[in-house]
Order: structure tokens, then C-alpha cells, then sequence
């Protein structure tokens, strides 16, 4: 917000609304392409998902490299994108909201809001038109870039498209798949062959478990689909092929000039039985190159890391998890950030990695960095890496290869620091034996990587857990023998687990910190200290869940779903006591190992939430192909809903469509985040973009914040400055980021706009409406009430000098109508000049 310096009086704050609060979550944005550099080379963007901002830098020189941070643009909920569609104008891509936030630069505000298909990942630009991909959607959205209008949705065969790029000509546009798979799947426990040996003697013989295995094994009567990219012809807006072999997660594409296209990927080996045998090597971080065959040409960029401990000299040059590329046409090569290892690393046309570029620097913000955006100012030779787990953007010399600069993407950190620095634990590469395997590696922005492991022990020990009968009528306690050797199992999501223990599919993990063996017998590194695990607990409790698509706005079922009625299964999934006995509560579950020899296995599982059933529709082994190797069930074997897990009595055969419609209401299962609290519209005096009714919107949006499902707040420019209100359900008004004027009803902030000027409505999860809209650093103070602090011009020499802060820069102007931003310090002296010169200091947000 800006405004002119005037001497600042005391005052008494007013008491705040009583909104409810609650402690930090988030929901850790699958950033695509977080950083950008408009055409003209004047703006850096990136994109501050914590808050849900966009942040706009001046770029530096090479005299004074540190960017300077001039705006932070409220846009949708979670951004993990943004492009210049032209020197004013930028795309956000909000993930969560499911939407798209169409950025005026020069005003600093959002012009309209794009509803897009669920968890959009990335755009690009081609022939006038803008290619969003829809993760969760698996499809394409297609926008006219002049009317903001859909043209069409193409449909892909692959599974959560992330990552785009576009052909230098514009013809043709790539989208790659994050869970692309491996052609892996399971033989199904009865059908696989019996287990080795313990190597442990004391042990006895394991159960009967389901084994990991190619689908090219003469025993899978189906095909695993390996899309790792589609390719689409922008004239068209057809699919023209699907490229493959790239990797199991592709996260990154760019195109060089000559029109190759490169791939980031991360090769997942679950063939290999037993975390003795995965330990420090179970994934790969890879390049692959595309040319005019089909099969790519595979760059392993650790090819001397093939054990799990190495040489100090081979681990300080690992490149784990590489997220992002860059085709630099100036030198002919391809740069990637490294996320596991915050590395930056250059690799010339035939993948040789020429140069590596370390970006931890002591004694700033955070240890781990985390690179997940890449941009190039020819202008100057900076390379910029905006890095997600310190939230800080690098400034490196491409000549030299030396971090001139870091600085904050945001004036203020919303998460606390012991999160911040579990964050960091659990992503960093560096912590493994070799340097190239972490949490994230299997876990990717703390999600699943979409595959299953054998991760068992011959050699362990049996575990005896606790479990109790409640499906066959004996509510006692009884003890339940777990055998280390457990057969595959699906990596689970870390999103929304708190509150779920005992964890994993057996639940054998009573906390969090149980999982702390993980460092040293999967990543061969070293035991954390307990508070560090503390801190690792502290950051996995804080994740949230996504909002089950297939639940309407207002969290009503939908009235179909997968071709079922989700209110009549509700009613038979509650009448059946084979389900409801087991999935109680809001997260389908009552945490219990209950009876399990009829429910597709033969050792203790947990009954699983329901939460994340409907992103595992994609196992159809009865087809000739399937999109993905593995189901619903703890080893990847179930294949329906609610069969999956095989019950010896089929009471679903008792009435009429009861299997579609229970499927219908397991696929609506609630998240721990209501739809309400990712809704999002952009409305001007006149109305609001095309096919929203904004009244309707906001009288649903206003009640759902009065049940307590969200908050909902608005923010916008109004009168010519940036503004932000809450809504007050007990008042029925919108209270505003200062003491005055008092709280509003909505048509009297509708009557302020002016013509050009727009308001955002957006909804957030309760508790965290006062912090966004109107206290952002928790001090107490209302935004727009902050003071500036005072402005000295010093002479001999002549020095402009204020007390520095992160959200405030200095403006120079001639006229007092036009300002433009200074690259001025504070305290720094003031070139000589005959004109005539007005300053003021400007708040970023």
C-alpha cells in the first residue's frame, strides 16, 4: 500500500473481531514455475505461496546486485506459478483456489480470477492462447489470453500433468506427468509366490504378501501406461503423442532453442526387494533429452553415487531432485535447480554437467534452501533461483558462479522457525549417506510419489501391536504379531495426518518422531536429535489436505458422482456394518487394526481414512491397459470400491446399485479443509467474470464463513490504495485493515471502486482470515495503521537516510504524479542533480 510520509501521532489500538484462530498450516505448494522475468527485463515475479502473494522485485545492477522487493500482490490461495503474458500483464496459477489470478503490473492488482479444473500446476503461452494444466483433473485448459475466455479442456492419458513448455514456434506445447510411473504394479497376495527366508532365524515364516513386479511379468495380464509427457499441437488442441522413458515423477521440462526438448525426472528402483537393499540408493535423479526417436537419451546426474556411502568429494557434487530448467540460448546450455542438494548446476547440449553452483551461504535466513525457479537477466548476467524452503530468491553471476546476493521472497515469514527448520530436515539430500536420497524423495512436497515399496526386513525383529475386533463384535483389546517382512505398500501422503496415529498402513508408528530410523536405515545417513525430529513433527503436523473436488461448495455431496448416487451410498455405507463399522468419523476411520484376514491381506493393517480415495481411481487391471500400477488397498492391489478389499460376505448384492453408490460416497469423502475454504471470485462495480453470479457467490461464501467452514475476506485496491477487510459473520459486515473507517456491508464497498479498480473475494481456512487480511505480522497493529518510519534528507553530502525495514523502499518523483521505485539502500548518498526531486517511502504490500 502506498502513502505519503506524515509525522505519525500515538494512539490506542481498537479491540479486534473475534475470529476464531489457529496455529500455522499450510498446504505446501507444488511450486511448477515460481519465478519469471517480464519480456522487458524490468520485473522479477515470484510467487510467495505461504501467503498467497506475488511478489514483485526491481532486478538490481551489477553494482548493486540485491533485488529490490517494490510489491506484494494479494492473488488465490497457494500460487506455484507465474508467467508474463506481456510486460504488464503476469498468470498466477493458485493450486489450491483452482484458479488462475490475472495480474496488472502496473497497478499492482488482480484484474479477474480464472476458474480452472482442480490443482492447476503450470501455463504457457502459445498462438494466443494459454495452456493451463489441471494436475488432479489430468486434462488441459485452454483461455483466449484478450478475453480471458475458455476455449476448450483437452483430456490427457497420464496421471496429475504438471510441468509445461512450448516449442520456440509456438506449434507445439509439452505437459509433463509428476506420476508418471515406472511400468510397475503387484501380483496380488494369492497370486504371488511365496516370501524368501528370514535372514533372522529367530523370526517366523512371514506372512503371504503381495510382490512388486514390471508388467511386462508373464503373470500381469494388463499394461502399465508410461506417459511422462504429452505433446499437443496448438492448432488443433489435440494430442499428438505421448513421449516415454523419461522416469517415474517427471518435474520439469524446457526447450531449447533448436526446438529439443529436456526433462527433469526421478527414477524410482521398487523393483529392489528390502530396505537393507534400497538403503541410500532407492531413487535416481536424471536428465533426459528428446530428440527425433522415441527413446529419450538418460543422463544420471549422480553416476558415481551408486552406493549408500561415498566419498566426501563425490556427495559435495551430488544433484538431487532436480525441479527446474532453464535453456540458456546465450551459452548454449540447460540450467537445473537441485532441490534436494540447493545446487544450481549448468550442463552443456549433450548433458555433461560442465559446472555445479552451491547455494547454502552461513549465517543467512535458513540452512536449506531448496531451488525450485530459475530465470536469466542477459542484461547483467544474473541467474536468479527462487528458493521454496527458505522462501529467499539467489542472485548468482553466471561468469564467475559465485551467490552474489540472497533476500527474502516476502517482508514477512508467516511460518515459525522450528517448522521452517523441520521443513528443511526432511528435504535435504545432504543429510544421506550419499547425497542423493531424502524424505521428499519419495515424498515430494510431502505428498506420494505414486508407486508402492517393499520396504520389509529379513532381519528384524516381530513387533507386537495392539488391535481390537469391532467388525466381527469383540470391542476387546488383542494383540496383534507384525511380521518386519510386509510386502509392498503404497506410499502414503504426508497432507492432513495429524491427529491420525498410530501412523502407517500398520499402524507401527505411534508419533512422528518413530519415523527418525528412516535417516539412517533408508537414507544410510545419520539419526536426528530429538528436537530436530520435534521440529520435522512440528512441520508435517502443520499440512492440510486438499478439498474433495467431488464435494460441492457448500461441502453438500454432489448429486452424482462416478455414475453413483453419493447421498444414497452415505446411507447403505452406514446401514452396511462392514463398512461403517471400521471407517467412522470424519476421516473414515477409527484408527484401529482391526480383524483383518477378510479384507485382502494376512498381517495387521490399520483401517485407513477415506480421505484420498478419490485420487486412486486410475488401477483398472480388469482393462487391457491401466493409467496407474497401483490401487486402493495398503499393498496397491485393490482395484474397486468399496470390493476393494475382498469381503468373504458380498451384502452389497442385497441391493439394487448399493456397490456404485457406496463408491460414489467414498469418492466424496471429506478433507480436513471444507470447498469453502478455496473458493475464490474477483468482482468490479459491474460484475465479475463470465458465468458468476458474484451475489450468489458471496451470500454462499457468507454463510459458509457464519457455519464456520472458512473465513472470507476481501482484498483489492479502492480510492486509488490497497485495502483488505474480513468478514464478521456475528455483524454481518466487513471489518477493514484500519480503525477507520468503521466495518462495512458489502454494496458500500462496491460503491468506492472506481471503474478500473477491482475487489477479490476470497475464502481461507478458519482461523487464518485475520492474520491474511487484516494483521498480517501478528503485532496487534491494523495493516493500513502501521507507521512509516521518518524520512531525512542529510546534507553534505546529500543522503537520503530512514530506518530500514523489509517492506519499505524509497520513491522518487518530478512531478508528484509519477514515482518511480529507487535502488537506494538506506542511508545511501544521492547523486547530484539540478532538478527538483520529491521522496517517499512506499510500503510494499
Amino acid at each position: 500500500m502506498k502513502r505519503f510520509l506524515f509525522p505519525v501521532a500515538a494512539f490506542t489500538a481498537a479491540p479486534l473481531p473475534a475470529f476464531c484462530q489457529s496455529s500455522f498450516h499450510h498446504f505446501e505448494a507444488r511450486h511448477s514455475h515460481p519465478l519469471e522475468i517480464t519480456p522487458d527485463g524490468t520485473r522479477i515475479l515470484a510467487v510467495n505461496s505461504l501467503e498467497g502473494r506475488l511478489s514483485v522485485f526491481l532486478p538490481g545492477t551489477e553494482a548493486l546486485p540485491s533485488p529490490v522487493l517494490i510489491a506484494e500482490i494479494p492473488v488465490g490461495q497457494e500460487p506455484v506459478t507465474v508467467r508474463a503474458a506481456s510486460g504488464t500483464v503476469a498468470w498466477v496459477v493458485n493450486e489450491l483456489s483452482d484458479s488462475i489470478s490475472i495480474v496488472d503490473l502496473t497497478k499492482h492488482r488482480v484484474i479477474h480470477t480464472l476458474r480452472v479444473p482442480d490443482e492447476p500446476a503450470d501455463v504457457v503461452f502459445a498462438g494466443g492462447r494459454a495452456f493451463v494444466s489441471c494436475g488432479r483433473a489430468n486434462e488441459i485448459a485452454v483461455f483466449d489470453t484478450a478475453a480471458y475466455t475458455e476455449i476448450a479442456r483437452i483430456p490427457l492419458q497420464g496421471l496429475f500433468p504438471r510441468a509445461m513448455a512450448a516449442s520456440p514456434d509456438g506449434s507445439r506445447v509439452y505437459a509433463a506427468f509428476l506420476l508418471s510411473g515406472n511400468n510397475t504394479t503387484v501380483l496380488p497376495f494369492r497370486e504371488a509366490p511365496v516370501p524368501p527366508v528370514p535372514l533372522n532365524p529367530a523370526l517366523p515364516p512371514p506372512p503371504q504378501t503381495a510382490l512388486i513386479v514390471p508388467d511386462s511379468d508373464s503373470r500381469v495380464p494388463y499394461d502399465v501406461t508410461d506417459h511422462d509427457i504429452a505433446e499437443i499441437d496448438t492448432a488443433s488442441l489435440t494430442v499428438t503423442r505421448y513421449r516415454e522413458g523419461a522416469g517415474t515423477n517427471v518435474t520439469a521440462l524446457a526447450v531449447e532453442p533448436a526446438g529439443t526438448l529436456w526433462a527433469a525426472a526421478w527414477e524410482a528402483r521398487n523393483l529392489i526387494r528390502f530396505e537393507s537393499a534400497l538403503n541410500g540408493i532407492f531413487s535416481e535423479s536424471r536428465l533426459a533429452k528428446f530428440g527425433a526417436g522415441e527413446a529419450p537419451q538418460i543422463v544420471n546426474l549422480n553416476p558415481e553415487a551408486l552406493s549408500p556411502q561415498v566419498p566426501p568429494a563425490v556427495k559435495n557434487q551430488s544433484l538431487a531432485q532436480p525441479m527446474a530448467l532453464l535453456a540458456d540460448a546465450e551459452r548454449n546450455s540447460l540450467w537445473l535447480a537441485a532441490f534436494g542438494s540447493d545446487r544450481l548446476a549448468e550442463v552443456d547440449s549433450g548433458g555433461t554437467v560442465l559446472r555445479r553452483i552451491d547455494l547454502r551461504r552461513p549465517g543467512t535466513r535458513a540452512t536449506v534452501r531448496g531451488p525450485r525457479g530459475l530465470a536469466k537477466r542477459n542484461a547483467t548476467g544474473h541467474l536468479f533461483a527462487l528458493n521454496k524452503l527458505s522462501d529467499t530468491l539467489s542472485v548468482v553471476s553466471v561468469n564467475s558462479g559465485a551467490v552474489l546476493a540472497e533476500v527474502p521472497v516476502s517482508s514477512h515469514d508467516p511460518m515459525p522457525a522450528a517448522q521452517r527448520e523441520g521443513r528443511g530436515k526432511f528435504y535435504d539430500a545432504r543429510l544421506s549417506g550419499n547425497g542423493t536420497v531424502s524424505c521428499g524423495a519419495c515424498h515430494p512436497d510431502a505428498d506420494n510419489d505414486g508407486i508402492a515399496w517393499d520396504l520389509g526386513d529379513p532381519g528384524g525383529e516381530m513387533l507386537t501391536l495392539i488391535g481390537y475386533g469391532y467388525s466381527i463384535g469383540e470391542p476387546w483389546p488383542v494383540d496383534r504379531p507384525a511380521h518386519p517382512m510386509k510386502g509392498p505398500m503404497v506410499t502414503q501422503s504426508l497432507r492432513g495426518i495429524r491427529e491420525t496415529a498410530p501412523f502407517h498402513w500398520r499402524g507401527d508408528r505411534q508419533r512422528i518422531q518413530d519415523f527418525n530410523g528412516s535417516f539412517a536405515n533408508l537414507q544410510s545417513g545419520s539419526l536426528l536429535s530429538e528436537t530436530e525430529m520435534d521440529h520435522v513433527a512440528g512441520y508435517i503436523e502443520s499440512l492440510r489436505n486438499h478439498p474433495n473436488p467431488n464435494r460441492n461448495p457448500d461441502n453438500s455431496l454432489k448429486p452424482i458422482v462416478a455414475g453413483g448416487d453419493p447421498a444414497r451410498g452415505r446411507q447403505l455405507f452406514e446401514q452396511l456394518n462392514v463398512c461403517s463399522k471400521c471407517h467412522t468419523g470424519p476421516r473414515g476411520t477409527n484408527h484401529v487394526l482391526d480383524e483383518f484376514t477378510g479384507v485382502l491381506t494376512q498381517q495387521p493393517v490399520k483401517n485407513a481414512t477415506l480421505e484420498h480415495s478419490y485420487k486412486k481411481v486410475f488401477f483398472t487391471p480388469q482393462a487391457a491397459t491401466s493409467l496407474s500400477g497401483y490401487g486402493f488397498t495398503h499393498d496397491g492391489s485393490g482395484s474397486r470400491l468399496p470390493r476393494g478389499h475382498e469381503y468373504d460376505q458380498d451384502r452389497f448384492r442385497l441391493y439394487e446399485n448399493a456397490e456404485r453408490d457406496v463408491t460414489a460416497y467414498v469418492l466424496s469423502f471429506e478433507t480436513d479443509t471444507p470447498p469453502a475454504a478455496a473458493e475464490s471470485l474477483t468482482v468490479t462495480r459491474t460484475g465479475s467474470a463470465p458465468a458468476e453470479d458474484p451475489l450468489a457467490f458471496r451470500m454462499l461464501m457468507e454463510t459458509q464463513a457464519a457455519a464456520g467452514h472458512c473465513d472470507l475476506l476481501i482484498e483489492g485496491i479502492i480510492g486509488g490504495r490497497r485495502r483488505s477487510f474480513l468478514f464478521d459473520p456475528a455483524a454481518g459486515l466487513y471489518a477493514g485493515d484500519s480503525q477507520s473507517p468503521p466495518p462495512q456491508n458489502f454494496a458500500a464497498l462496491l460503491r468506492e471502486l472506481r471503474s478500473d479498480e477491482s475487489l477479490t473475494l476470497h475464502g481461507v481456512t478458519a482461523g487464518s482470515g485475520r492474520r491474511r487480511a487484516l494483521d498480517r505480522d501478528g503485532d496487534g497493529i491494523l495493516n493500513a495503521d502501521e507507521p512509516l518510519p521518518e524520512l531525512r534528507l542529510i546534507a553534505a553530502p546529500l543522503r537520503l537516510d530512514w530506518e530500514p525495514s523489509p517492506d519499505l523502499f524509497p520513491e522518487q518523483s518530478g512531478s508528484l504524479q509519477i514515482w518511480n521505485p529507487l535502488m537506494l539502500p538506506p542511508s545511501r548518498e544521492l547523486p547530484e542533480t539540478n532538478a527538483r526531486s520529491f521522496f517517499r517511502l512506499t510500503r510494499t504490500w
